[in-house]
């Protein structure tokens, strides 16, 4: 889902907001596809994939351990201090993103590092928890912690 987007250049990718910018962007073709599931080798490292759509439909995380630490690479479902960032992008859906939040809460999380904004090298369910509470809260909330 997210490649065929990454090797068209489809409005998932934001490319109109980067040509605005004077950001010239080409399609790039994907090497490799991976499902919820599947594990990412990167070196030494086993990484699982998390199908966590929402913020767009091809959202993932990525989930490990290391030195029996687990940890989450957020990318951008979920930051840490419970701030709410872009949330209403292209192929975004609250529901799913709230699906998803409720799913992170599964896992046994301790360090975060999210796309954006600050990691956490600890206490990171807590954060996710914090951020699926003012995902689920109504909207006159979220609209008034935004920022």
């Amino acid at each position: 889902m997210a490649a065929e987007s990454i090797e068209k250049l489809d409005e998932l990718t934001l490319v109109d907001m980067a040509l605005q910018r004077g950001i010239n962007i080409e399609p790039a073709s994907v090497e490799e596809r991976v499902r919820d599931g599947d594990i990412v080798q990167v070196g030494n490292y086993s990484l699982e994939v998390i199908h966590t759509p929402g913020h767009t439909p091809g959202s993932i995380c990525l989930f490990t351990e290391i030195d029996e630490k687990t940890i989450l690479f957020s990318g951008d479902m979920v930051s840490a201090g419970g701030k709410l960032g872009f949330i209403n992008g292209p192929g975004f859906k609250l529901e799913d993103w709230k699906n998803s939040l409720k799913r992170l809460l599964d896992f046994d999380i301790d360090a975060m590092f999210p796309g954006h904004g600050t990691f956490l090298v600890s206490g990171a369910k807590d954060q996710i928890k914090l951020y699926s509470d003012k995902m689920n809260a109504p909207w006159i909330n979220i609209i008034t912690m935004i920022g």
